[in-house]
Order: structure tokens, then sequence, then C-alpha cells
């Protein structure tokens, strides 16, 4: 089916779940480090405002997992949204730049535009009223110890240096964050402390993604070590361990001058 004649909702649709479990957009903005005016720009479906395709999937795969959506299908309700809109606007782009305005072709256009948005209100209010999925289920506690435990500043930035924190991470921003890239294999749970945050556990599905950052350290438990791939300032963190093993993770800012934590720290 044609993107023009179907589309659906993603924006309203997460909106619609975070306000039935009475959770605030500032609470799911300071969770998944997004600001509340792009949160804003995707609950209102407005693609003339939000920024690349990249940055919003990972942003939706985020915002659906905190709330315990299905993050495959929001994606798949934003791609069809988002080529909806884009056929609409090219073929209003068109109208305008022929200089021909005749009564026909400004008829087709507004036609495309009304069951763009009369298609994707009905799938709003279908999807709306059908019984909500649920939060991730709980994980085991992470161990006081870890491990593996890694650290940033031993990441080399393109250069080959030891200074990637400064230099290396999402567009070379010198932010002093550490950014992580979590890319799942197959379904995982994995368990997140971010910092001195509370423990966030999610349930990831193949090809789901989340990106977090921090100021001095994660602490993670993942399920299956064999199930996920970990970016750490942009580059792959290879962690030891063998498939459907599961195992505690800590990353690192730097080492401390006292460091005394009995751990095989990987090369």
């Amino acid at each position: 089916m044609e993107p023009s004649s179907y589309s659906a909702s993603f924006g309203r649709y997460l909106k619609a779940i975070r306000e039935s479990r009475n959770i605030a957009i500032s609470s799911v903005a300071d969770q998944i480090r997004v600001s509340v005016w792009h949160l804003s720009l995707i609950e209102a479906e407005d693609h003339e405002k939000l920024p690349d395709e990249v940055y919003v999937r990972g942003t939706l795969r985020a915002y659906a997992v905190y709330i315990g959506v299905d993050p495959a299908d929001i994606i798949e309700r934003y791609e069809i949204n988002r080529n909806a809109w884009l056929h609409a606007t090219a073929a209003e782009r068109e109208i305008l730049s022929s200089g021909r305005y005749s009564v026909f072709r400004m008829t087709i256009a507004l036609c495309v535009l009304a069951a763009v948005a009369v298609t994707s209100i009905s799938l709003f209010e279908k999807h709306a009223h059908r019984e909500l999925p649920g939060p991730a289920t709980e994980t085991p506690e992470v161990a006081g110890l870890a491990d593996f435990v890694y650290y940033a500043s031993e990441i080399p930035d393109e250069a080959g240096r030891s200074d990637s924190l400064q230099a290396g991470a999402f567009g070379n921003r010198m932010d002093g964050w550490i950014h992580l890239r979590l890319v799942a294999l197959s379904e995982i749970r994995v368990e997140i402390h971010i910092d001195d945050g509370e423990k966030e556990s999610f349930s990831f599905n193949p090809k789901d993604e989340m990106r977090v950052e921090a100021k001095e350290q994660f602490r993670l438990y993942v399920s299956d070590v064999g199930g996920i791939r970990i970016y750490l300032n942009d580059h792959p963190l290879d962690v030891d361990g063998e498939p459907e093993q599961d195992v505690n993770i800590v990353i690192r800012k730097s080492p401390p001058e006292d460091e005394t934590d009995d751990i095989d720290t990987p090369a």
C-alpha cells in the first residue's frame, strides 16, 4: 500500500500511553536524556522541525522502551507516517513549482493530505483503545563487583590517542560525557545504572537500539553478552564472555588513583 494512502500515528500514540500512566514528559526527557522540546515535536509529529531520521529513530526507541511500548511497532509507525508526509510535501512542491494552479491538481493534493490526516486519526483511536503493553520485566540485581570494568579514557580516538572523552564522542563534541550505544542482536534484558541514578530495566528485541550518556560511569547487567553490541564513545567495545552468558559491566570515565577492585580489567 502506497504511503500516500496510509499513515499511522507514532507521537500521539506514545503521548496517549504516557498520559494514561501518569508519566510526565519531563520524566521521559530526564530518563532518556533528550530535551522536552524534542519530545514535544515527536508527540506533535512535526516532521518539519524534527531533526534527522537517525536521531528520531533512536529517541523513539528509548521513549518506547521506557514507557513499555514495542519499539519496533513505534519505528514502523514513524516510517509510514514520515513517508506519507514526504509524499504529500513533494506533491505540494511540484504543484507550486510548476506554476499551474489548476483546481484539479490542487484538489488532488488536498485529498492526499486529507486522507493522511483521516487515516492517522482512525489508527490512533484504534490503537489508543487496545490493551496497552506492560513495562519491561524486572531483571536480576547487579552484583557489587562487575565481571568486567572498562575505562572510557582508554578508548582511542581516530588518531590513536587516548583522549577520546575530549575529542571522540558524537561528532567530536567536547562535552566530557561518556556516550554509550547499545544495539540488540537478539532478545535480551539489560539493566542500566547511570552515575548515581536509579536502576532501569529494559527488554530488547533484535535491532532495538538505545543511546545513553553519563558523567562518570555506567553499571550494566546484560542477560546475554552475545546478544548485544556496545559502542563506547562511538567505538565498539569488545566484552569478554561466552554467548548466552550473563555479565555485569562497569564503564567508568577513567581509573581512580586508588583503584582497589579485585576485578580482571581487559587490556
